[in-house]
This record gives structure tokens, sequence and C-alpha cells, in this order.
């Protein structure tokens, strides 16, 4: 997962493991997930609604060309940055 590289996928830097712990470091998404945005809007404009659709087919994509299925795609998997 360190390999990948995508402006639409969450950068990982580095995993530490301790004996209780799995420690996963990664980019920083402090927009919180697409489900807080559904849950404090309602709904979205067309044009809002296709520009995330384009970037969630895209990191899709970047992720099955690198033979990686993900399993658990919903909102709230979905990190916002910026």
């Amino acid at each position: 997962m360190k390999a990948l590289k995508h402006p639409n996928i969450v950068q990982l830097y580095d995993v530490k493991k301790s004996s209780n712990n799995i420690y996963l470091f990664q980019e920083l998404c402090d927009k919180g997930s697409l489900e807080d945005v559904l849950n404090s809007r309602k709904k979205l404009p067309e044009a809002e609604a296709l520009v995330i659709t384009k970037q969630i087919v895209a990191g899709y994509k970047y992720l099955y060309e690198n033979k990686i299925i993900h399993r658990d795609l919903k909102p709230a998997n979905i990190l916002i940055k910026d």
C-alpha cells in the first residue's frame, strides 16, 4: 500500500506495530468522510456529485490496475481533504 501513489487514494506513509496495536501513518484528510458531508448537507448539487463520483471511480480504477480490490467501499470510508 505504501507504493501506491494517486491523487484519489489516501497515501500510507508507514506502519508500526507494538505488542498490542498496529499504527497506520497516513495522509491527513481533515475534511471528514463523504458520509459526514452527506449527513450535514442532505443533498449535493448534481455537478458536485459528478465530480466526487469521477474521483471515486478514478481511485478505484487505479486500485484495480494494481490488483487491489476495496471490499468495503461506502461513504464512511471515502475521506475528504482540502
